[in-house]
Protein backbone atom coordinates (compact mmCIF):
# COMPACT_ATOMS: atom_id res chain seq x y z
CA UNK A 1 0.00 0.00 0.00
CA UNK A 2 1.68 3.19 -1.18
CA UNK A 3 0.94 6.44 0.59
CA UNK A 4 -0.12 9.72 -1.06
CA UNK A 5 0.08 13.25 0.26
CA UNK A 6 -2.76 12.25 2.58
CA UNK A 7 -0.44 9.72 4.25
CA UNK A 8 -1.38 8.99 7.86
CA UNK A 9 1.27 10.21 10.23
CA UNK A 10 0.36 7.87 13.09
CA UNK A 11 0.22 4.10 13.39
CA UNK A 12 -1.62 2.02 15.98
CA UNK A 13 0.42 -1.10 16.77
CA UNK A 14 -0.02 -4.30 18.79
CA UNK A 15 2.91 -5.42 20.93
CA UNK A 16 3.43 -9.10 21.93
CA UNK A 17 2.86 -8.27 25.59
CA UNK A 18 0.00 -8.40 28.10
CA UNK A 19 -0.49 -4.64 28.38
CA UNK A 20 -3.33 -2.51 29.79
CA UNK A 21 -4.17 -0.94 26.42
CA UNK A 22 -5.07 -3.06 23.36
CA UNK A 23 -2.81 -0.97 21.11
CA UNK A 24 -0.34 1.93 21.25
CA UNK A 25 0.14 4.85 18.87
CA UNK A 26 3.49 5.76 17.28
CA UNK A 27 4.49 8.54 14.91
CA UNK A 28 5.43 7.50 11.35
CA UNK A 29 8.59 9.33 10.14
CA UNK A 30 8.18 10.99 6.71
CA UNK A 31 10.78 8.65 5.15
CA UNK A 32 8.67 5.60 6.07
CA UNK A 33 5.25 6.88 5.05
CA UNK A 34 5.39 5.40 1.53
CA UNK A 35 6.36 1.92 2.74
CA UNK A 36 4.30 1.42 5.89
CA UNK A 37 1.01 -0.48 5.68
CA UNK A 38 -1.39 -2.45 7.83
CA UNK A 39 -0.15 -5.92 8.81
CA UNK A 40 3.57 -5.16 8.54
CA UNK A 41 6.00 -5.63 11.40
CA UNK A 42 7.76 -2.55 12.77
CA UNK A 43 10.38 -2.00 15.46
CA UNK A 44 9.31 0.32 18.26
CA UNK A 45 10.76 1.40 21.58
CA UNK A 46 8.47 0.57 24.48
CA UNK A 47 9.42 1.95 27.88
CA UNK A 48 12.72 3.72 28.51
CA UNK A 49 14.95 1.23 26.65
CA UNK A 50 13.35 -1.96 25.34
CA UNK A 51 12.78 -2.51 21.62
CA UNK A 52 10.03 -4.84 20.40
CA UNK A 53 8.47 -6.07 17.18
CA UNK A 54 4.94 -4.74 16.75
CA UNK A 55 2.22 -5.27 14.13
CA UNK A 56 0.59 -2.25 12.48
CA UNK A 57 -3.20 -2.52 12.83
CA UNK A 58 -4.27 0.97 11.73
CA UNK A 59 -2.92 4.15 10.08
CA UNK A 60 -4.47 7.58 10.71
CA UNK A 61 -3.97 11.33 11.27
CA UNK A 62 -5.11 11.46 14.91
CA UNK A 63 -2.45 11.99 17.57
CA UNK A 64 -3.01 10.33 20.97
CA UNK A 65 -4.65 12.37 23.70
CA UNK A 66 -1.40 12.50 25.69
CA UNK A 67 0.24 14.35 22.80
CA UNK A 68 3.51 12.45 23.36
CA UNK A 69 4.47 9.84 20.79
CA UNK A 70 7.63 7.98 19.92
CA UNK A 71 8.69 7.36 16.35
CA UNK A 72 8.69 3.99 14.64
CA UNK A 73 12.33 2.91 14.41
CA UNK A 74 12.20 0.58 11.41
CA UNK A 75 9.83 -1.26 9.06
CA UNK A 76 10.80 -4.93 9.13
CA UNK A 77 8.76 -6.34 6.23
CA UNK A 78 8.44 -5.52 2.53
CA UNK A 79 4.98 -7.11 2.45
CA UNK A 80 2.42 -7.56 5.27
CA UNK A 81 3.16 -10.46 7.62
CA UNK A 82 -0.45 -10.61 8.87
CA UNK A 83 -3.57 -10.18 6.72
CA UNK A 84 -6.81 -8.36 7.54
CA UNK A 85 -8.71 -11.56 8.34
CA UNK A 86 -6.06 -12.55 10.87
CA UNK A 87 -6.25 -9.17 12.58
CA UNK A 88 -10.04 -9.50 12.77
CA UNK A 89 -9.62 -13.00 14.19
CA UNK A 90 -7.11 -11.77 16.81
CA UNK A 91 -9.54 -9.04 17.84
CA UNK A 92 -12.37 -11.56 18.20
CA UNK A 93 -10.18 -13.90 20.27
CA UNK A 94 -9.09 -11.15 22.64
CA UNK A 95 -12.72 -10.11 23.19
CA UNK A 96 -14.26 -13.58 23.42
CA UNK A 97 -11.56 -15.14 25.59
CA UNK A 98 -10.98 -12.03 27.74
CA UNK A 99 -7.31 -11.46 27.01
CA UNK A 100 -5.11 -8.78 25.47
CA UNK A 101 -4.51 -8.64 21.68
CA UNK A 102 -0.79 -8.73 22.50
CA UNK A 103 -1.22 -12.15 24.14
CA UNK A 104 -2.94 -13.42 20.99
CA UNK A 105 -0.13 -12.01 18.85
CA UNK A 106 2.47 -13.67 21.07
CA UNK A 107 0.72 -17.05 20.72
CA UNK A 108 0.23 -16.66 16.97
CA UNK A 109 3.64 -15.58 15.65
CA UNK A 110 6.59 -18.04 15.54
CA UNK A 111 9.56 -16.90 17.65
CA UNK A 112 11.78 -15.78 14.71
CA UNK A 113 9.17 -13.15 13.84
CA UNK A 114 9.16 -11.62 17.34
CA UNK A 115 12.38 -9.62 17.45
CA UNK A 116 13.20 -8.25 20.88
CA UNK A 117 16.15 -6.31 22.23
CA UNK A 118 18.37 -7.64 24.98
CA UNK A 119 19.95 -5.45 27.65
CA UNK A 120 23.76 -5.72 27.57
CA UNK A 121 26.08 -4.27 30.20
CA UNK A 122 29.71 -3.32 29.54
CA UNK A 123 32.58 -1.59 31.33
CA UNK A 124 32.99 2.08 30.44
CA UNK A 125 36.63 2.49 29.22
CA UNK A 126 36.83 6.13 30.34
CA UNK A 127 36.02 5.30 33.97
CA UNK A 128 38.83 5.88 36.50
CA UNK A 129 38.22 4.53 39.99
CA UNK A 130 38.89 6.91 42.87
CA UNK A 131 38.90 4.05 45.36
CA UNK A 132 35.46 4.79 46.77
CA UNK A 133 33.77 1.66 45.43
CA UNK A 134 32.49 -0.82 47.98
CA UNK A 135 33.82 -4.39 48.02
CA UNK A 136 30.70 -5.72 46.26
CA UNK A 137 30.68 -2.92 43.69
CA UNK A 138 34.33 -3.61 42.83
CA UNK A 139 33.68 -7.37 42.55
CA UNK A 140 30.73 -6.75 40.23
CA UNK A 141 32.74 -4.31 38.13
CA UNK A 142 35.57 -6.86 37.81
CA UNK A 143 33.07 -9.49 36.63
CA UNK A 144 31.68 -7.10 33.98
CA UNK A 145 35.25 -6.27 32.87
CA UNK A 146 36.01 -9.96 32.33
CA UNK A 147 32.87 -10.53 30.24
CA UNK A 148 33.35 -7.32 28.17
CA UNK A 149 29.67 -7.10 27.11
CA UNK A 150 27.37 -9.35 29.12
CA UNK A 151 23.58 -9.80 28.75
CA UNK A 152 21.66 -8.74 31.87
CA UNK A 153 20.02 -12.17 32.18
CA UNK A 154 23.38 -13.95 32.14
CA UNK A 155 24.84 -11.50 34.68
CA UNK A 156 21.89 -12.21 36.97
CA UNK A 157 22.74 -15.95 36.87
CA UNK A 158 26.49 -15.47 37.39
CA UNK A 159 26.28 -12.91 40.21
CA UNK A 160 25.98 -14.99 43.37
CA UNK A 161 25.29 -12.14 45.80
CA UNK A 162 22.14 -10.13 46.43
CA UNK A 163 21.20 -6.55 45.52
CA UNK A 164 22.37 -6.78 41.90
CA UNK A 165 20.03 -4.05 40.64
CA UNK A 166 21.05 -1.53 43.33
CA UNK A 167 24.76 -2.22 42.67
CA UNK A 168 24.25 -1.77 38.90
CA UNK A 169 22.39 1.50 39.55
CA UNK A 170 25.27 2.76 41.67
CA UNK A 171 27.89 1.83 39.04
CA UNK A 172 25.77 3.43 36.32
CA UNK A 173 25.52 6.71 38.26
CA UNK A 174 29.32 6.72 38.78
CA UNK A 175 29.86 6.22 35.03
CA UNK A 176 31.64 2.90 35.55
CA UNK A 177 29.37 0.92 33.22
CA UNK A 178 27.21 1.54 30.18
CA UNK A 179 23.90 -0.11 29.34
CA UNK A 180 22.59 -0.59 25.81
CA UNK A 181 19.92 -2.55 23.98
CA UNK A 182 20.91 -4.89 21.16
CA UNK A 183 18.38 -6.42 18.80
CA UNK A 184 18.93 -10.11 18.14
CA UNK A 185 17.57 -11.33 14.81
CA UNK A 186 17.02 -15.08 14.59
CA UNK A 187 17.92 -16.31 11.14
CA UNK A 188 18.83 -19.66 9.63
CA UNK A 189 18.56 -23.11 11.14
CA UNK A 190 19.25 -23.79 14.79
CA UNK A 191 21.59 -26.59 15.81
CA UNK A 192 19.94 -29.21 17.96
CA UNK A 193 21.99 -31.69 19.96
CA UNK A 194 20.51 -35.18 19.99
CA UNK A 195 21.57 -38.11 22.14
CA UNK A 196 21.30 -41.80 21.41
CA UNK A 197 22.35 -44.94 23.27
CA UNK A 198 25.63 -46.50 22.18
CA UNK A 199 24.93 -49.66 20.09
CA UNK A 200 26.97 -51.80 22.52
CA UNK A 201 24.19 -51.34 25.10
CA UNK A 202 21.27 -52.26 22.82
CA UNK A 203 21.43 -55.79 24.19
CA UNK A 204 19.29 -56.20 27.32
CA UNK A 205 21.99 -58.09 29.24
CA UNK A 206 24.59 -55.40 28.48
CA UNK A 207 22.11 -52.73 29.57
CA UNK A 208 21.41 -54.52 32.87
CA UNK A 209 25.16 -54.88 33.52
CA UNK A 210 25.61 -51.16 32.84
CA UNK A 211 22.87 -50.25 35.31
CA UNK A 212 24.56 -52.37 37.99
CA UNK A 213 27.86 -50.55 37.40
CA UNK A 214 26.13 -47.18 37.74
CA UNK A 215 24.57 -48.00 41.13
CA UNK A 216 27.41 -46.09 42.80
CA UNK A 217 26.70 -43.04 40.62
CA UNK A 218 22.99 -42.43 41.31
CA UNK A 219 22.75 -39.19 39.31
CA UNK A 220 24.20 -40.85 36.21
CA UNK A 221 21.87 -43.82 36.68
CA UNK A 222 18.89 -41.51 37.10
CA UNK A 223 19.74 -39.68 33.86
CA UNK A 224 20.23 -42.96 32.01
CA UNK A 225 16.85 -44.23 33.26
CA UNK A 226 15.25 -40.97 32.17
CA UNK A 227 16.89 -41.28 28.73
CA UNK A 228 15.59 -44.84 28.36
CA UNK A 229 12.12 -43.68 29.35
CA UNK A 230 12.18 -40.81 26.81
CA UNK A 231 13.60 -42.94 23.99
CA UNK A 232 11.80 -46.22 24.81
CA UNK A 233 15.21 -47.87 24.41
CA UNK A 234 14.24 -50.76 26.66
CA UNK A 235 11.40 -51.81 24.36
CA UNK A 236 13.52 -52.95 21.42
CA UNK A 237 16.86 -52.92 19.71
CA UNK A 238 16.24 -49.66 17.83
CA UNK A 239 16.53 -46.51 19.94
CA UNK A 240 15.06 -43.12 19.25
CA UNK A 241 17.15 -39.96 19.46
CA UNK A 242 16.38 -37.60 22.33
CA UNK A 243 17.11 -33.88 22.38
CA UNK A 244 19.63 -33.05 25.09
CA UNK A 245 17.53 -30.09 26.20
CA UNK A 246 14.51 -32.37 26.67
CA UNK A 247 16.54 -34.94 28.64
CA UNK A 248 17.89 -32.28 31.00
CA UNK A 249 14.41 -30.86 31.49
CA UNK A 250 12.74 -34.23 32.10
CA UNK A 251 15.18 -35.47 34.74
CA UNK A 252 16.18 -32.03 36.06
CA UNK A 253 19.82 -33.04 35.65
CA UNK A 254 22.97 -31.04 34.95
CA UNK A 255 25.15 -30.72 31.85
CA UNK A 256 28.04 -32.21 33.87
CA UNK A 257 26.19 -35.51 34.44
CA UNK A 258 25.15 -35.65 30.78
CA UNK A 259 28.74 -34.97 29.63
CA UNK A 260 30.01 -37.74 31.92
CA UNK A 261 27.69 -40.28 30.26
CA UNK A 262 28.94 -39.09 26.87
CA UNK A 263 32.62 -39.34 27.91
CA UNK A 264 32.04 -42.87 29.21
CA UNK A 265 30.68 -43.83 25.80
CA UNK A 266 27.22 -44.67 27.13
CA UNK A 267 25.44 -41.93 25.20
CA UNK A 268 26.45 -40.70 21.77
CA UNK A 269 26.00 -37.15 20.57
CA UNK A 270 24.76 -36.01 17.20
CA UNK A 271 24.20 -32.46 15.97
CA UNK A 272 21.81 -31.65 13.17
CA UNK A 273 20.48 -28.43 11.77
CA UNK A 274 16.79 -27.84 12.19
CA UNK A 275 16.02 -26.46 8.75
CA UNK A 276 12.84 -27.13 6.84
CA UNK A 277 13.29 -30.21 4.65
CA UNK A 278 13.24 -29.82 0.86
CA UNK A 279 9.81 -30.16 -0.76
CA UNK A 280 8.76 -33.66 -1.67
CA UNK A 281 7.67 -34.54 -5.13
CA UNK A 282 4.07 -35.56 -5.41
CA UNK A 283 3.74 -39.30 -4.95
CA UNK A 284 0.60 -39.34 -7.08
CA UNK A 285 -1.24 -41.93 -4.98
CA UNK A 286 -4.90 -42.23 -5.84
CA UNK A 287 -7.58 -41.84 -3.21
CA UNK A 288 -9.41 -45.02 -2.33
CA UNK A 289 -12.95 -45.18 -3.76
CA UNK A 290 -15.72 -44.72 -1.20
CA UNK A 291 -18.00 -47.54 -0.14
CA UNK A 292 -21.75 -47.01 -0.74
CA UNK A 293 -22.23 -45.96 2.91
CA UNK A 294 -19.27 -43.54 2.76
CA UNK A 295 -20.44 -42.12 -0.58
CA UNK A 296 -23.89 -41.49 0.87
CA UNK A 297 -22.35 -39.68 3.86
CA UNK A 298 -20.09 -37.67 1.51
CA UNK A 299 -23.07 -36.56 -0.61
CA UNK A 300 -25.02 -35.66 2.53
CA UNK A 301 -22.10 -33.55 3.79
CA UNK A 302 -21.92 -31.61 0.50
CA UNK A 303 -25.67 -30.93 0.65
CA UNK A 304 -25.42 -29.96 4.35
CA UNK A 305 -22.68 -27.42 3.57
CA UNK A 306 -25.13 -25.62 1.27
CA UNK A 307 -27.37 -25.04 4.31
CA UNK A 308 -24.91 -24.52 7.19
CA UNK A 309 -21.16 -23.90 7.32
CA UNK A 310 -20.64 -26.39 10.20
CA UNK A 311 -21.40 -30.10 9.84
CA UNK A 312 -20.94 -32.82 12.47
CA UNK A 313 -19.90 -36.16 10.98
CA UNK A 314 -21.03 -38.71 13.57
CA UNK A 315 -19.33 -41.88 12.36
CA UNK A 316 -18.73 -45.03 14.36
CA UNK A 317 -15.18 -46.30 14.87
CA UNK A 318 -13.61 -47.81 11.71
CA UNK A 319 -16.37 -46.44 9.49
CA UNK A 320 -13.86 -44.71 7.19
CA UNK A 321 -14.25 -41.06 8.17
CA UNK A 322 -10.65 -40.39 7.06
CA UNK A 323 -11.41 -41.52 3.50
CA UNK A 324 -14.29 -39.04 3.41
CA UNK A 325 -11.89 -36.33 4.64
CA UNK A 326 -9.53 -37.07 1.74
CA UNK A 327 -12.33 -36.78 -0.84
CA UNK A 328 -13.46 -33.47 0.67
CA UNK A 329 -9.86 -32.18 0.62
CA UNK A 330 -9.50 -33.13 -3.06
CA UNK A 331 -12.76 -31.36 -3.92
CA UNK A 332 -11.63 -28.20 -2.06
CA UNK A 333 -8.24 -28.17 -3.81
CA UNK A 334 -9.98 -28.46 -7.19
CA UNK A 335 -11.87 -25.27 -6.26
CA UNK A 336 -8.50 -23.52 -5.73
CA UNK A 337 -8.91 -23.15 -1.97
CA UNK A 338 -6.84 -24.06 1.09
CA UNK A 339 -7.54 -26.75 3.71
CA UNK A 340 -6.82 -26.80 7.44
CA UNK A 341 -6.84 -30.36 8.84
CA UNK A 342 -6.69 -30.24 12.64
CA UNK A 343 -5.73 -33.12 14.90
CA UNK A 344 -5.88 -33.11 18.73
CA UNK A 345 -2.35 -34.39 19.45
CA UNK A 346 1.10 -34.26 17.86
CA UNK A 347 1.41 -38.07 17.89
CA UNK A 348 -1.77 -38.43 15.82
CA UNK A 349 -0.60 -35.65 13.51
CA UNK A 350 2.61 -37.56 12.73
CA UNK A 351 0.68 -40.74 11.88
CA UNK A 352 -1.84 -38.92 9.71
CA UNK A 353 0.94 -36.96 7.95
CA UNK A 354 2.28 -40.11 6.33
CA UNK A 355 -1.13 -40.94 4.88
CA UNK A 356 -1.88 -37.40 3.69
CA UNK A 357 1.55 -36.93 2.08
CA UNK A 358 1.21 -40.19 0.14
CA UNK A 359 -1.80 -38.70 -1.62
CA UNK A 360 -1.17 -34.93 -1.78
CA UNK A 361 2.66 -34.81 -1.72
CA UNK A 362 4.40 -31.46 -1.28
CA UNK A 363 1.14 -29.53 -1.10
CA UNK A 364 0.98 -30.53 2.60
CA UNK A 365 2.69 -28.72 5.49
CA UNK A 366 2.86 -30.17 9.02
CA UNK A 367 2.61 -27.58 11.80
CA UNK A 368 3.04 -28.21 15.52
CA UNK A 369 5.18 -27.15 18.49
CA UNK A 370 7.69 -30.02 18.20
CA UNK A 371 8.95 -28.64 14.90
CA UNK A 372 11.85 -26.15 15.15
CA UNK A 373 10.81 -22.49 15.25
CA UNK A 374 12.64 -21.84 11.96
CA UNK A 375 10.60 -24.51 10.22
CA UNK A 376 7.34 -23.09 11.57
CA UNK A 377 8.39 -19.65 10.34
CA UNK A 378 9.08 -21.10 6.88
CA UNK A 379 5.58 -22.60 6.78
CA UNK A 380 4.15 -19.19 7.69
CA UNK A 381 6.09 -17.60 4.82
CA UNK A 382 5.02 -20.40 2.46
CA UNK A 383 1.36 -19.65 3.18
CA UNK A 384 1.93 -15.94 2.56
CA UNK A 385 3.38 -16.85 -0.85
CA UNK A 386 0.43 -19.23 -1.55
CA UNK A 387 2.83 -22.18 -1.90
CA UNK A 388 0.97 -24.39 0.60
CA UNK A 389 -2.57 -25.68 0.06
CA UNK A 390 -3.02 -28.09 2.99
CA UNK A 391 -1.96 -27.60 6.61
CA UNK A 392 -2.07 -30.58 8.96
CA UNK A 393 -1.60 -29.42 12.53
CA UNK A 394 -2.68 -29.12 16.12
CA UNK A 395 -4.56 -26.25 17.76
CA UNK A 396 -1.84 -23.61 17.14
CA UNK A 397 -2.24 -24.07 13.35
CA UNK A 398 -5.41 -21.94 13.37
CA UNK A 399 -3.21 -18.83 13.72
CA UNK A 400 -1.53 -19.34 10.33
CA UNK A 401 -2.01 -16.71 7.56
CA UNK A 402 -4.55 -18.42 5.31
CA UNK A 403 -5.62 -16.31 2.36
CA UNK A 404 -8.22 -18.56 0.69
CA UNK A 405 -9.35 -21.04 3.33
CA UNK A 406 -12.14 -23.24 1.97
CA UNK A 407 -12.40 -26.18 4.35
CA UNK A 408 -11.55 -26.90 7.99
CA UNK A 409 -11.60 -30.49 9.27
CA UNK A 410 -11.51 -31.00 13.05
CA UNK A 411 -10.86 -34.70 13.63
CA UNK A 412 -11.78 -36.22 17.02
CA UNK A 413 -13.52 -32.95 17.86
CA UNK A 414 -14.47 -34.22 21.32
CA UNK A 415 -10.84 -34.36 22.49
CA UNK A 416 -9.97 -32.06 25.46
CA UNK A 417 -6.51 -31.49 23.89
CA UNK A 418 -8.07 -28.79 21.71
CA UNK A 419 -8.39 -26.63 24.84
CA UNK A 420 -5.49 -24.28 25.63
CA UNK A 421 -5.14 -23.63 29.38
CA UNK A 422 -1.81 -21.85 29.89
CA UNK A 423 -0.71 -19.27 28.91
CA UNK A 424 -3.34 -16.86 27.58
CA UNK A 425 -5.24 -16.85 25.29
CA UNK A 426 -7.11 -19.73 26.96
CA UNK A 427 -9.06 -20.77 23.91
CA UNK A 428 -10.81 -23.86 22.58
CA UNK A 429 -9.44 -24.52 19.09
CA UNK A 430 -12.61 -26.30 17.91
CA UNK A 431 -14.78 -23.28 18.74
CA UNK A 432 -12.22 -20.69 17.64
CA UNK A 433 -11.65 -22.30 14.26
CA UNK A 434 -15.39 -22.10 13.53
CA UNK A 435 -15.10 -18.33 13.91
CA UNK A 436 -12.00 -18.34 11.68
CA UNK A 437 -13.92 -20.29 9.02
CA UNK A 438 -16.83 -17.84 9.28
CA UNK A 439 -14.46 -14.94 8.54
CA UNK A 440 -13.13 -16.82 5.49
CA UNK A 441 -16.63 -17.99 4.45
CA UNK A 442 -15.26 -21.55 4.67
CA UNK A 443 -16.92 -24.84 5.69
CA UNK A 444 -16.16 -26.76 8.90
CA UNK A 445 -16.44 -30.53 9.33
CA UNK A 446 -16.36 -31.86 12.90
CA UNK A 447 -15.59 -35.58 12.96
CA UNK A 448 -16.04 -37.96 15.86
CA UNK A 449 -17.32 -41.38 16.87
CA UNK A 450 -18.26 -39.93 20.27
CA UNK A 451 -19.16 -36.25 19.72
CA UNK A 452 -18.79 -33.73 22.51
CA UNK A 453 -21.96 -32.80 24.34
CA UNK A 454 -21.81 -29.25 22.94
CA UNK A 455 -21.45 -30.31 19.30
CA UNK A 456 -24.11 -33.00 19.62
CA UNK A 457 -26.53 -30.51 21.19
CA UNK A 458 -25.81 -27.92 18.47
CA UNK A 459 -26.45 -30.52 15.77
CA UNK A 460 -29.73 -31.65 17.36
CA UNK A 461 -31.03 -28.08 17.80
CA UNK A 462 -30.26 -27.07 14.22
CA UNK A 463 -27.24 -24.84 14.82
CA UNK A 464 -25.05 -27.42 13.02
CA UNK A 465 -25.96 -29.99 10.39
CA UNK A 466 -25.45 -33.65 11.36
CA UNK A 467 -24.50 -36.57 9.11
CA UNK A 468 -24.46 -40.11 10.52
CA UNK A 469 -22.17 -42.89 9.29
CA UNK A 470 -23.30 -45.97 11.21
CA UNK A 471 -21.77 -48.72 9.06
CA UNK A 472 -18.21 -49.91 9.71
CA UNK A 473 -15.88 -50.53 6.78
CA UNK A 474 -16.23 -54.10 5.49
CA UNK A 475 -19.31 -54.61 7.71
CA UNK A 476 -17.01 -55.43 10.65
CA UNK A 477 -19.05 -55.94 13.80
CA UNK A 478 -18.42 -53.78 16.83
CA UNK A 479 -16.84 -55.65 19.77
CA UNK A 480 -19.10 -56.83 22.56
CA UNK A 481 -18.76 -54.57 25.60
CA UNK A 482 -19.73 -55.89 29.01
CA UNK A 483 -19.93 -53.50 31.97
CA UNK A 484 -19.33 -55.06 35.40
CA UNK A 485 -20.44 -53.57 38.71
CA UNK A 486 -17.34 -54.03 40.89
CA UNK A 487 -19.11 -53.00 44.11
CA UNK A 488 -21.76 -55.64 43.54
CA UNK A 489 -19.07 -58.22 42.72
CA UNK A 490 -17.26 -57.43 45.99
CA UNK A 491 -20.47 -57.85 48.01
CA UNK A 492 -21.14 -61.21 46.34
CA UNK A 493 -17.51 -62.22 46.95
CA UNK A 494 -16.92 -62.52 43.21
CA UNK A 495 -13.91 -60.18 43.28
CA UNK A 496 -10.39 -61.61 43.55
CA UNK A 497 -7.57 -59.12 44.25
CA UNK A 498 -8.14 -56.71 41.31
CA UNK A 499 -10.32 -58.83 39.02
CA UNK A 500 -13.87 -60.12 38.88
CA UNK A 501 -14.64 -63.81 38.37
CA UNK A 502 -16.17 -63.01 34.97
CA UNK A 503 -12.93 -61.32 33.80
CA UNK A 504 -10.75 -64.15 35.09
CA UNK A 505 -12.97 -66.73 33.36
CA UNK A 506 -12.74 -64.82 30.06
CA UNK A 507 -8.96 -64.60 30.37
CA UNK A 508 -8.67 -68.35 30.99
CA UNK A 509 -10.93 -69.16 28.01
CA UNK A 510 -8.89 -66.87 25.73
CA UNK A 511 -5.58 -68.36 26.84
CA UNK A 512 -6.94 -71.90 26.43
CA UNK A 513 -7.68 -71.05 22.77
CA UNK A 514 -4.04 -69.98 22.32
CA UNK A 515 -4.95 -66.30 22.01
CA UNK A 516 -3.48 -63.24 23.74
CA UNK A 517 -5.02 -60.85 26.29
CA UNK A 518 -4.49 -57.12 26.74
CA UNK A 519 -5.45 -55.46 30.03
CA UNK A 520 -5.68 -51.68 29.93
CA UNK A 521 -5.09 -49.72 33.11
CA UNK A 522 -6.74 -46.31 33.33
CA UNK A 523 -3.81 -44.59 35.01
CA UNK A 524 -0.16 -43.71 34.47
CA UNK A 525 2.77 -44.46 36.74
CA UNK A 526 3.77 -47.31 39.03
CA UNK A 527 1.71 -46.15 42.02
CA UNK A 528 -0.98 -43.49 42.33
CA UNK A 529 0.38 -42.36 45.70
CA UNK A 530 2.92 -43.00 48.46
CA UNK A 531 1.77 -43.16 52.06
CA UNK A 532 3.80 -43.08 55.27
CA UNK A 533 3.08 -46.26 57.24
CA UNK A 534 3.54 -44.46 60.57
CA UNK A 535 1.56 -41.24 60.23
CA UNK A 536 -0.47 -41.82 57.04
CA UNK A 537 0.95 -38.71 55.29
CA UNK A 538 0.58 -38.68 51.47
CA UNK A 539 2.75 -36.30 49.37
CA UNK A 540 0.55 -33.95 47.32
CA UNK A 541 1.00 -31.20 44.75
CA UNK A 542 1.42 -27.87 46.51
CA UNK A 543 -0.65 -26.14 43.80
CA UNK A 544 -3.72 -28.38 43.38
CA UNK A 545 -3.52 -30.82 46.36
CA UNK A 546 -3.67 -33.93 44.10
CA UNK A 547 -1.60 -36.88 45.33
CA UNK A 548 1.68 -37.31 43.42
CA UNK A 549 2.08 -40.39 41.19
CA UNK A 550 5.28 -42.44 41.51
CA UNK A 551 7.03 -43.32 38.22
CA UNK A 552 9.33 -46.26 38.94
CA UNK A 553 11.33 -46.09 35.67
CA UNK A 554 12.75 -42.64 36.50
CA UNK A 555 12.37 -42.83 40.32
CA UNK A 556 10.35 -39.62 40.45
CA UNK A 557 7.04 -38.46 41.89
Amino acid sequence: MHMTDETPYYADVVLPLALPAPYYTYRVPPAMQKDISKGKRVLVQFGPRKIYTAIVIALHHHPPLSGKTKEILEIVDDTPMVNDLQLAFWQWMSTYYLCNPGEVMNAALPAPFKLESETRISFHPAFISSGDLSEKEQALLNLIKQKKKIPAGKLLKEWKNKNLMSLLQSLLLRGAISVEEELEKKTGGEKDIFLTLDPSFHDKEALCTLKEKLRRAPKQLEMLECFLSCSHAENGTETLQVRRSRLLKECKGSYAVCDTLIRKGILRIKEKTADIPPPETSLDYSINPLTPAQQKAFDNIIRAFSRKNVVLLHGVTSSGKTEIYFHLIEKTLQEGKQVLFMMPEIALTTQMAQRVKKIFGNRVAIYHSKHPERQRADIWQGLLRNEIQIVLGVRSSLFLPFSSLGLVIVDEEHEPSYKQFEPAPRYHARDAVIMLATLHKASVLLGSATPSLESYFNSMTGKYERVVLAERYGNIQLPLIQVTDILKAVKKKQFHIHFTEALLASIRQTLDRGKQVILFQNRRGFSLFFQCTECGWIPRCRHCNISLTYHKSIHRM
